[in-house]
């Protein structure tokens, strides 16, 4: 049997689903199997409702069998996406749909999850750890390692829930952990042999922090391949900024000194604790940009550096017989030395430190581009999708150019922006109140928006998501909220409505009570402005209080104005601009969800109606319809 195009994949996994057609996810799906068989870079903007995961997945299947046999051993696609809630929705969802729909074309699927080393049980660890542990802890260990035998991987989220610092104890980061030859239980390690299931696969998901690491890593963190898909990609370059971060603090030079106390000199861990308190001393009363090549925290610095490679040694010394404890001191002191290193020489690239609560000094990258220019799209294809991928130009024009460069990636880049299925001038309503409360840097503002979210979630009865900037907004406002409702009369609009926070309970329990108890507005702030899905009529208001602006005073944004200066750019078009219309249009896209649903999103900051920038902003939002009339916004609710 000859090799299935990618259209027909798609035919098959739509007709399993008992699907229908949509020109533009048979669209993404000719343009991610055209850039697969020629070997060339795309950017698809795919919106909400587009199906682009059964897209993705087929072009990726017709790609993995198109060719001779001895030409198709080695190939395999990476699918990094954004968290690991959405690795589990690809694994346990959607590619095994996949999967079952191209059984029929006697196409035989592997797929496999691959997560960072701490989200599985460490054998070792939790051996080393028994004799510190209370009873209850030790019972607890115990039951996890038998589920784990029991369900065959020793995956967090397959296991019994356990507390996060219990995990801790139980678990390894990569920092700790020696690697898998040299550790007693590498053999029988649960994150080596997820591993090895990895190295079977045809497709094997990962999350996009997981995916920069390997390419930090010089590409040893995950199984070869030619093919990477990064899905919601409008996050790709703050997730190789993050990953290229370093943080160093006295508090972890005291835990590095703990660590390897039975193995070091005591001169050796008496320099660790003096260059903590050091530090301490330092950095009193700092805040912001940092120059950590002069001065007392250069010494610090320094010393910390050079007690952390002889603790290094002495504990590799002490583990020649694969002594678990050592092995994972030695590690823990290399990547303090290694951290150290970075921080105060540099890797070549252009970064910038500084401190922040704590006393902790972060160190990072300034931009991106580099990291991805040189790691990211050389040797592979990459294809990137997201919701959200084109901002604006200057005149409000949809373009891929801010991202592309921010990702640094090379010229030649195929881009596609696929037409939404839903109407949304149709479907929503985009709403600023101009003229009815002040702009977020006058007097009232905040009282403005409480009246506002309240009006909104009291003609929706409820069925609202409000997202806001600031936790402290977000706990005043509904405070305010909770107060209203209380003091209502029965039977009139708001009363008894249901206020939640995203401090009340996990994501799932909260966007579930949206779900399916109604009459509930969920407040929340920006960890809520992707990835959350609420279709249907749960959820027909989503109230946004500001503009999302990068904070004035980011010590890492700050430093990509002064480079933006530098390159004759003006800092707020170059810089504020983009990542506020980015983030903003993600929390737009929480509302339609499906081609049925209808609502109102209300962005709550005049500026958006007001300002001479504003175009750059509704540029990269979909095309709802305007208003500024609340009466309108109350007969559309009314319908909703």
């Amino acid at each position: 049997m000859s090799a299935p195009t990618a259209r027909e994949v798609l035919d098959a996994v739509v007709a399993h689903t008992g699907g229908q057609e949509r020109v533009g996810q048979q669209d993404m799906t000719d343009a991610v199997a055209e850039a697969l068989r020629t070997r060339t870079h795309l950017a698809v903007e795919a919106p909400t409702g587009t199906g682009k995961t059964f897209a993705l997945g087929a072009a990726a299947v017709a790609w993995l069998h198109d060719g001779p046999p001895d030409a198709l051993e080695d190939r395999r696609v990476v699918i990094a996406t954004a968290t690991r809630s959405l690795q589990d929705q690809l694994v346990h969802e959607d590619l095994p749909t996949v999967a079952a729909a191209v059984a029929d074309l006697g196409v035989d699927l592997r797929f496999a999850v691959l997560k960072g080393r701490s989200n599985y049980l460490c054998l070792a660890k939790s051996a080393e750890m028994q004799g510190a542990l209370l009873e209850e802890e030790r019972e607890a260990a115990h039951a996890l390692e038998e589920a784990a035998d029991d369900k065959g991987t020793g995956e967090r989220s397959s296991l019994p829930e356990v507390r996060d610092d219990r995990w801790r104890l139980l678990s390894a980061t990569s920092e700790e952990c020696p690697g898998a030859t040299k550790c007693s239980a590498g053999e029988v390690c649960w994150a080596e042999k997820a591993k090895r299931t990895a190295e079977r696969a045809d497709i094997v998901v990962v999350n996009t922090a997981l995916y920069a690491s390997h390419l930090l890593a010089g590409g040893e963190v995950l199984p070869a391949h030619d093919v990477v898909i990064v899905d919601e990609a409008h996050a790709l370059a703050d997730v190789l900024v993050s990953a290229a971060s370093v943080s160093v603090s006295p508090a972890r030079l005291r835990n590095a000194e703990r660590v390897v106390r039975a193995f070091a000199d005591e001169a050796t861990a008496k320099r660790l604790i003096a260059a903590a308190d050091g530090l301490t001393t330092s950095l009193d009363g700092l805040d912001g940009l940092l120059d950590v090549s002069v001065g007392d925290v250069a010494v610090h610095l320094a010393s910390a550096r050079s007690a952390s490679k002889d603790a290094a040694k002495a504990a590799t010394d002490a583990a020649a017989e694969k002594n678990d404890e050592a092995l994972r001191a030695a590690s823990t002191a290399t990547n303090l030395a290694e951290d150290l290193s970075l921080l105060c020489d540099g890797d070549g690239r252009d970064r910038v430190a500084w401190v922040e609560r704590d006393n902790v000094i972060a160190g990072s990258p300034v931009e991106a581009g580099p990291l991805g220019t040189e790691l990211l799209w050389p040797g592979r294809t990459v294809v990137c999708t997201s919701a959200t991928l084109r901002g604006a130009d200057v005149r409000g024009n949809p373009t891929f150019a801010n991202f592309l460069e921010a990702v640094g990636a090379p010229d030649g880049v195929t881009t596609l922006a696929v037409d939404s299925p839903f109407d949304p001038a149709s479907q929503g309503l985009l709403y600023v109140p101009k003229g009815r409360i002040p702009s977020p840097k006058e007097p009232g503002w905040e009282a403005g928006v409480i009246d506002e979210v309240w009006g909104l979630a009291a003609a929706a009865d409820g069925r609202t998501l409000a997202l806001f900037t600031s936790r402290a907004a977000t706990e005043r406002v509904a405070e305010a909220l909770k107060r209203r409702s209380a003091d209502a009369a029965p039977g009139t609009p708001g009363a008894g409505l249901e206020i939640l926070t995203q401090w009340d309970g996990t994501r799932e329990r909260l966007v579930g009570a949206l779900r399916r108890r109604r009459r509930v507005v969920l407040c929340a702030t920006r960890s809520f402005w992707t990835g959350v899905d609420i279709p249907g009529d749960a959820c027909v208001v989503v109230a946004i209080d500001r503009i999302p602006f990068p904070r004035p005073d980011d010590p890492l944004i700050s430093a990509r104005r002064e480079r933006a200066v530098e390159r004759g750019q003006r800092s707020f078009e170059a810089v504020d601009l983009p990542m506020a219309a980015m983030q903003l249009a993600q929390g737009v896209g929480r509302l339609l969800r499906s081609p049925t649903d209808r609502g109102v999103v209300a962005v709550l900051d005049t500026r958006l109606a007001e300002a001479r920038w504003r175009t750059r902003i509704l540029g990269a939002l979909p095309p709802l319809k305007r208003t500024i009339d609340a009466d309108e916004v109350a007969t559309f609710l009314a319908d909703s």
